[in-house]
């Protein structure tokens, strides 16, 4: 709704102000160069963190793409991220700003003995005011 995100918004009650910004599955062959194009964000956020879901994840590489076309590549080297962990918050230079697009290269891990299943490990991108 108009509004719900915006600097006085009720969106900011939940979550710790934390807004899921979107989530992909992460293969298990090779990186995964996943997109999550955020949708408007009123007042941007100031920092963002990777949640995983499942399955552990080798992460490697975010890069934040702000609506002005710039961005900031926020390189990881490759650490691991049991699932029900989170990577971050990371800090996003320039304070609160207005952002475009995540690109994330991750992949989940094979050998995994907490996962949940067989299935990829699920990756969440999330935002915060």
């Amino acid at each position: 709704a108009e509004g719900w995100l915006g600097p006085q918004g009720r969106g900011r009650q939940f979550n710790q102000g934390w807004v899921l910004l979107g989530a992909q599955t992460a293969g298990f062959l090779g990186f995964d160069n996943d997109l999550v194009p955020v949708g408007r964000n009123e007042g941007g956020f100031k920092r963002i963190r990777v949640t995983v879901r499942d399955r552990a994840i080798t992460l490697d590489q975010v890069r934040v793409v702000y609506a002005n076309g710039q961005d900031d590549v926020i390189p990881i080297n490759r650490q691991k991220v049991e699932a029900g962990q989170t990577y971050g918050p990371i800090d996003l230079k320039g304070g609160t700003r207005a952002i475009k697009e995540i690109r994330a290269k991750y992949r989940s891990r094979f050998l995994d003995r907490q996962a949940v299943g067989k299935g990829a490990a699920i990756v969440e991108v999330w935002g915060q005011h």
